[in-house]
């Protein structure tokens, strides 16, 4: 994902699509438990195009949590 609304899947097809939720880019599927995965918020901005306001990217037990002004690991 990169600039505004650009998508590129892992089998080389591109994408643009300009939404304004919470994005599942990508998560490890083989077992019951998600030891892998990168979730993206994009928000829509007042006269801007939408902006990715938050990255959560989770690796077994640990959870990184990226925003604007500040990034959190396992909620600290």
């Amino acid at each position: 994902m990169w600039g505004n609304f650009h998508f590129k899947t892992f089998d080389g097809d591109f994408y643009q699509f300009p939404g304004t939720c919470e994005y599942n880019l990508v998560s490890e599927c083989q077992s019951l438990t998600r030891q892998f995965s990168v979730y993206v918020n994009r928000t829509e901005q007042r006269t801007e195009n939408p902006k990715v306001t938050r990255v959560l990217v989770t690796i077994n037990d640990i959870t990184v949590e990226i925003t604007t002004n500040q990034v959190k690991v396992n909620g600290e």
